[in-house]
């Protein structure tokens, strides 16, 4: 079975769902290390892509981001 974890607003989220978070954190950090070294607008692009893909699975997992 699957662990279960609470978030703030006591919401029951699996640790899938944190694992997926988190694969997509460590993707936006990889792209946000690419373009700070190569300063291309193409690294960049990704780079926002990626920060909007974690804003909505921070959103999924309720929490807000800031």
């Amino acid at each position: 079975m699957e662990e279960e974890f609470f978030s703030k607003e006591a919401e029951i989220v699996s640790k899938t769902d944190y694992r997926a978070a988190l694969q997509v954190i460590a993707q936006m950090r990889q792209a946000q290390k690419a373009y700070f070294k190569s300063r291309q607008k193409a690294d960049l692009i990704d780079s926002k892509r990626l920060e909007t893909a974690v804003d909505m699975q921070l959103s999924s997992l309720g929490i807000k981001a800031v």
